[in-house]
């Protein structure tokens, strides 16, 4: 049986300047299956957790006036302006 695979990107805004919250989330993000941060602070995940779990995981580290967006997306809709390698690792993950 295959785990579910979802397709996340996260973006956060850490308001308060707390180093040691800023490197809790950055620890999170990395424990999924997949990562892809080439454009900051936006990340694209690919995890067994949805939108709203992941929001769950990473908000413990927050605070409120810090800001997070969680949103899962639809791989054959993705465009935009990379470099060859991004393209690479992003159709890789996505298996497109």
């Amino acid at each position: 049986m295959t785990k579910e695979r979802h397709i996340l990107i996260v973006v956060y805004d850490i308001k308060s300047g707390a180093p040691e919250r800023y490197s809790r989330v950055i620890q999170e993000l990395k424990k999924s299956r997949a990562w892809w941060n080439h454009i900051k602070p936006a990340w694209i995940l690919i995890s067994e957790e949805d939108a709203a779990a992941c929001s769950e995981r990473l908000s413990a580290h927050l605070s409120r006036d810090d800001k997070l967006l969680v949103l899962e997306v639809d791989p054959v809709a993705a465009q935009g302006l990379l470099n060859e390698r991004a393209w690479a690792w992003l159709n890789r993950q996505l298996g497109i």
